[in-house]
């Protein structure tokens, strides 16, 4: 096991390897070995190092039991900069093997890390690492299984903002759909809502769906927000065209949303604009997400290209020209990069 840092935001995890001068250590003994939680307080901005053993991480609150007194000090994720903290070898060669591209092993090496590590905290961070891993991968269904399992353990986690919903109207395997329909009936809100924005897109189960939406959107459980905004995609199927004050509406709700939290409504929106052949507004809304949501690189990357197709409908042929080879280099390897570099071939080629 290595002693390592575990950089910690209200939605954002990273995992930095930081040496600490003593060299290998058993799992027994690492145990023992101090955590140190960096806070900054709001209302100084000033960091303070807190020194311990972290008890549990959950429903956004860290318990620290301090090293010279004992007592337990109880800190918000909010405050939480970064944790430094022992790790298993796997988990350090994980974040090694992200951070070089090596997205398939650094997969395997996380799963690896998860089954040896013994720390219930840590084994969230874990699933919080595979979740964000899988959605760069383009793996929503892989991102979608390690959430449930870690919000199965924590219903409350501080990692809310990883949530893979389905924003688009893409097909899904059959597999997916039977794996989605056993989550639509869990006691988990997160699998629930996962569920129903993945069905949406199955026309048989849209109404059921749907109902699931709005019933999460009542429940007063932390994802109100995001269930409403879901709805609106029914809107798009609708007969019933969505006309600008709905529209207005929308933005405005979206406006008093977490940043975290506006990927895929402005999606949605973004779509709304292109029904209504509003192409310079589509793309607008578009070009928030690769701008501004790094969460969900497969969101951003269809984004990408639809802000590019709705810029050349609106007849801004330059722009859309340079976004096409913009989304082509940034999102290598996605079905929406080969799509835009199908755009920028030449005919005949």
């Amino acid at each position: 096991m290595s002693f390592a840092s575990v950089s910690i935001h209200p939605f954002k995890v990273s995992l930095i390897a930081v040496l600490v001068g003593f060299a290998f250590v058993d799992c027994a003994s690492a145990q023992e070995t101090a955590d140190i939680v960096m806070v900054r307080r709001p209302q100084n901005r000033r960091e303070v190092r807190y020194v311990g053993r972290v008890m549990d991480y959950a429903a956004g609150t860290l318990r620290l039991r301090m090293k010279t007194s004992g007592s337990v000090r109880s800190l918000t994720s909010a405050d939480i900069v970064r944790i430094e903290t022992p790790r298993l070898d796997e988990h350090v060669k994980a974040d090694k093997q992200q951070s070089v591209g090596k997205l398939d092993e650094a997969a395997a090496s996380f799963t690896a890390a998860l089954a040896l590590e013994q720390r219930k905290w840590v084994q969230r961070e874990i699933l919080a690492s595979l979740t964000r891993l899988h959605l760069r991968r383009g793996d929503r269904m892989a991102a979608a299984r390690a959430f449930v399992e870690l919000t199965n353990s924590d219903p409350k986690t501080h990692h809310r903002g990883l949530v893979p919903l389905c924003w688009s109207n893409h097909r899904l395997a059959p597999a997916d759909v039977n794996q989605a329909k056993g989550w639509s009936t869990s006691a988990n809100y997160f699998a629930r809502l996962i569920a129903a924005s993945m069905l949406f897109n199955v026309p048989s189960e849209r109404a059921k769906a749907m109902k699931s939406m709005d019933e999460i959107a009542g429940s007063g459980r932390g994802l109100s927000d995001l269930a409403r905004t879901q709805l609106w995609r029914g809107r798009l199927v609708d007969a019933k065209p969505i006309n600008r004050t709905e529209i207005k509406l929308w933005r405005g709700r979206v406006a008093l949303m977490k940043q975290r939290e506006r990927g895929g409504p402005w999606f949605v929106i973004g779509k709304a604009h292109s029904q209504r052949l509003e192409h310079e507004e589509a793309a607008i809304a578009f070009l928030w997400i690769p701008l501004a949501y790094s969460l969900d690189r497969e969101l951003a990357a269809e984004a990408s290209l639809e802000a590019a197709v709705s810029l050349q409908k609106h007849g801004n042929l330059p722009d859309a020209t340079s976004l096409y080879r913009e989304t082509a280099e940034r999102f290598a390897g996605t079905i929406f990069a080969r799509r835009a570099n199908d755009v920028l071939r030449p005919p005949g080629k």
